[in-house]
């Protein structure tokens, strides 16, 4: 019975050994060895992709430069990071190298690369902290400039939870006010600068009328260069779902709801 137990060991040693040798697939996270150094326990972060159909593959790795400040175990503070793109692996050009401040542990790797304003070039967008019981997610966000060939800081919505939406060309947030009341906001690219063209904030009022509760909900939209409520009042719960789910407008049944992600090829 030993001898049958030591080889039940020996295959599942073999076949974990295996699993971690399976290569990483194109657009896959791994932390990797480089040249540069990081700091602290926090590896290096790496992604290959090709951010437009006239480019080779670039590499793009987040390496932090600073260690966390935290003093003691319940507040483990803030650090800064590089995100360096190279031509081709990390042993070719350097394309760019783009200093984040101020990032927060929680949050290490989490960057994306994908077209953010529309223009055929993928851009970057890291999450630099995490706030609240909801977990918030704090943004920043570089596009890709192809006439000076670098990557520049950008508008982006800095709050929330951020989608995509590649179809109808719309950045999506969303957010939680508190327990009973939540957000969602939706932007655009109007003349190559990126305005918030519609706001809408639901609120469960705890009463009910003929069995379904009544939720107050205010809905704004950009007029005139500036944001304007055009509905303030309370409304039946399965109403509003028709018009937050299935209106052509909000669309929180479509699936580009799902937080930010790296556009795959």
């Amino acid at each position: 019975m030993k001898k049958v137990r030591n080889k039940i060991w020996l295959i599942l040693c073999i076949l974990f050994l295996l699993a971690g040798c399976t290569p990483p697939t194109e657009n896959e996270v791994s932390s990797v060895d480089i040249n540069s150094e990081s700091v602290d326990e926090y590896l290096p972060v790496k992604k290959t992709v090709t951010i437009s159909n006239d480019k080779p593959q670039w590499t793009f790795v987040q390496r932090l430069v600073e260690p966390f400040d935290g003093k003691d175990e319940f507040f483990v503070g803030y650090g800064s990071a590089v995100i360096e793109v190279y031509e081709g692996n990390t042993g070719g050009k350097l394309i760019d190298s783009i200093k984040i401040d101020r990032l927060f542990p929680f949050v290490w790797g989490e960057f994306y690369i994908t077209d953010v304003n529309f223009d055929g070039y993928k851009d970057i967008v890291a999450i630099v902290d995490q706030q609240g019981t909801q977990g918030m997610h704090t943004y920043i966000c570089f596009v890709w400039n192809e006439t000076l060939l670098k990557f520049e800081k950008s508008s982006f919505p800095d709050w929330g939870f951020i989608s995509i939406d590649y179809d109808r060309q719309l950045l999506l947030a969303s957010w939680r006010n508190w327990a009973a009341s939540h957000g969602w906001a939706i932007y655009e690219y109007i003349d190559n600068v990126l305005m918030k063209t519609y706001e809408c904030n639901r609120t469960y009022t705890g009463t009910f009328e003929k069995g379904e509760e009544i939720i107050h909900f205010v809905e704004e939209q950009l007029i005139d260069g500036g944001m304007q409520i055009i509905f303030d009042d309370n409304i039946a719960e399965n109403e509003l779902n028709e018009h937050l789910w299935y209106n052509d407008l909000w669309q929180l049944s479509n699936g580009s709801w799902r937080g930010v992600q790296d556009e795959i090829e």
